[in-house]
């Protein structure tokens, strides 16, 4: 069984190459992508097994805890490997366990692992100087490679019915946002200092003692072990694994059973209520503000546009996490930071076409004002983005006394905000990516590689907004009297309201002309 899984794997993965060039690209770039992974990870480990050793026992032990939260928190599991396509068949848990194991083990992130860890087995090796050492240390990795996707695959289907539900999703995007504020933040906490900043003077002893007691931390006891010639704990090591590895096989076949007897739940709530809310009532009724308003509705309502709005908020996290041990919140520039702010609300307006998907062609037969659609899309984010980029500008400048720059600020995130939407409606059109449906089933996700593609073009995206904006707030910033950077603030306003006007004017003509093949690529039931 487990080898008619593998085979089975491989040919899904082979099918990407011919369900259409995106499919095909997206899983080029993820196999890039987990390639450089690898690599980056074997040299890592390779370097810090004789070096910082505490380095290895943290990295092993996130990446476990990377398997399991990752998966479950963004809602990534691999299609491939959903165990409710077999339950019509007559297979035992116990068979579908080992053969669904074995089949993750080839996937990519499987083999990105595996190459990953492999790394710390060749330092290990070089470390004690015998080759003996080497293989232990490669069987301890192995196994820690085993136990990360055993132990992913039984949680994910432990959680699958609670994950597949709204408000669980709701749960884990607001978890998954938190997890990724604590990872950066913690060390700032802890240590006073930031991992990119101040990473080769951060004491790492006390984390990575308490990280020993994971399945990750076991696994780099193993490998230290055998770089020091005590190869009798290296085994033990490996040993403790391998149990760690049986028990999360016995709670993914628990699992498997209970979600083979239960019924996917859901929502049986079907109320209705007036388009425009009592807190809205004041806006004028026209066809831009009741897409506005149906934007703000779907951003509680609708997992995919919630989950692509919370991906911008994740830019924030490394700006404040860099700035704050750097002195910039003490500084009379600290009300300039509310301007990035503006980007990932900006960039909310991305690809708003591909969250309507195949119903995209109502707006097509009925001749619908595409550029009405993006004014509207555009005020709900002016909405949600006004108040926070007001408050976190007074706020900063009451914590830097930097009042002299907040009409700065608030000119400059004003001017940023207008472009960037500008360029959110052209990618839009330009480069739209689809967007599939998240029905009851956790595991029905994109497809392999999805992801990879919707990086790759917000990059570029990034890269184009970054030259657009960079004029407007280099004035700003190096022009020395406050009077001329409001100023050059006021000239950066007009700058980006003509440019943004300019984008969305361009975005709504190739809309007109391109509508077809714009319902085409929004359609995710193709291939």
């Amino acid at each position: 069984m487990a080898r008619l899984l593998v085979r089975l794997k491989l040919r899904l993965l082979g099918n990407r190459f011919h369900q259409g060039v995106q499919p095909a690209l997206g899983f080029t770039m993820a196999v890039i992508g987990g390639f450089l992974a690898a690599a980056f990870g074997f040299s890592a480990f390779n370097a810090t097994v004789d070096g910082d050793r505490d380095v290895v026992v943290l990295g092993m032990a996130l990446l476990w805890l990377g398997w399991i939260l990752v998966p479950a928190l963004t809602f990534t599991a691999d299609e491939t490997l959903d165990p409710r396509r077999f339950q019509l068949l007559p297979l035992r848990n116990r068979q579908l366990v080992v053969g669904l194991l074995a089949a993750g083990v080839v996937g990519v992130g499987g083999i990105a692992t595996l190459i990953a860890v492999s790394g710390a087995a060749v330092g290990a090796g070089r470390a004690a100087g015998q080759g003996i050492a080497g293989l232990v240390a490669l069987v301890v990795v192995v196994l820690l490679a085993v136990t990360c996707i055993a132990w992913s695959r039984a949680v994910l289907t432990l959680l699958a019915d609670v994950l597949a539900t709204r408000r669980g999703r709701e749960i884990g995007a607001a978890l998954g946002v938190l997890l990724l504020i604590a990872l950066w933040l913690t060390p700032q906490l802890l240590f006073g200092g930031s991992p990119m900043v101040d990473g080769a003077n951060l004491d790492l002893s006390a984390p990575a003692e308490l990280a020993r007691w994971s399945p990750g931390g076991l696994g780099a006891v193993g490998v230290l072990a055998a770089a020091d010639g005590r190869l009798v704990l290296a085994l033990a090591a490996a040993g403790g694994l391998l149990v760690l590895t049986v028990l999360a096989l016995l709670l993914w076949a628990f699992a498997l059973g209970r979600l083979a007897r239960r019924s996917p739940a859901r929502s049986t709530s079907r109320r209705s209520s007036a388009l425009y809310p009592a807190w809205l009532a004041w806006l004028p009724r026209s066809r831009a503000t009741a897409v506005a308003v149906r934007f703000l509705r779907s951003l509680v309502r609708d997992p995919r546009v919630r989950s692509q709005a919370l991906g911008q908020l994740f830019l924030v996290v490394p700006m404040v996490a860099v700035g704050a041990p750097a002195g910039v919140f003490s500084s009379d520039y600290a009300p300039l930071l509310a301007a990035g702010l503006a980007f990932p609300f900006g960039l909310m307006a991305s690809n708003q076409f591909a969250l309507d998907g195949p119903a995209l062609w109502v707006h097509e037969v009925t001749g619908a004002d595409g550029h009405a659609d993006m004014r509207g899309r555009d005020l709900a984010v002016v909405l949600l983005a006004t108040p926070v980029i007001v408050v976190a500008a007074v706020a900063l400048a009451a914590v830097s006394g930097g009042w002299s720059m907040l009409p700065a600020a608030l000119l400059l995130a004003a001017g940023v905000l207008v472009l960037v939407l500008g360029a959110s409606n052209l990618s839009s059109v330009l480069l739209p990516v689809p967007v599939p449906e998240r029905g009851d089933n956790l595991f029905g996700t994109s497809a392999s590689g999805q992801g990879c593609i919707n990086t790759a073009l917000l990059l570029v995206v990034y890269a184009v907004v970054a030259a657009l904006i960079t004029p407007m707030i280099l004035p700003v910033v190096l022009v020395e009297p406050v009077g001329w950077r409001t100023f050059a603030a006021v000239l950066g306003l007009g700058y980006a309201i003509l440019g943004g006007w300019l984008l969305t004017r361009a975005a709504a003509a190739s809309l007109r002309t391109r509508g077809p093949d714009l319902l085409q690529a929004v359609d995710w039931r193709r291939g």
